[in-house]
């Protein structure tokens, strides 16, 4: 019995240290599941805001789009009040972006950044209070 136990013990621990390999660590946040190239260079509209205890604002398509350019601008175009909501760029305008090692600057704040298909997530250490933006692709 005791023998058994220790195998399965050990078939367990392999099993755990074999499936969190460094591979995983290295997946390109701008290739799509597909291998199709998806990069965060194109229209995007925000669907959902999260920060901490705050609560998380929905956002209905169009409402907030934000384009990425490949000239490293970020347009935000604002079709709603959004007086009462808390988000890390708040006006219309042009800003500066850089993408580096699967991390988005925006206003010189580093942000993580996640493509799936045609979903946009952008977050800032989001299990500690910090903004969490999801976004669907515009066609």
């Amino acid at each position: 019995m005791k023998q058994t136990l220790k195998f399965a013990s050990v078939a367990i621990l392999l099993c755990l240290f074999v499936s969190c390999s460094e591979q995983d660590e290295n997946i390109n946040p701008e290739v799509s599941l597909k291998g199709k190239d998806v990069g965060i260079e194109r229209k995007w509209s925000l669907t959902h805001f999260g920060k901490g205890l705050a609560g998380v604002d929905i956002y209905e398509a169009g409402d907030i789009i934000w384009r990425f350019d490949s000239q490293k601008k970020l347009t935000v175009e604002i079709n709603v009040d959004i007086s009462g909501a808390i988000v890390p760029i708040f006006k219309e305008g042009k800003y500066p972006f850089d993408v580096k090692s699967g991390k988005v600057v925006l206003n010189n704040v580093e942000y993580d950044y996640m493509i799936s298909d045609d979903e946009l997530t952008i977050s800032d250490h989001p299990e500690v209070d910090g903004p969490y933006l999801t976004f669907k692709s515009v066609k």
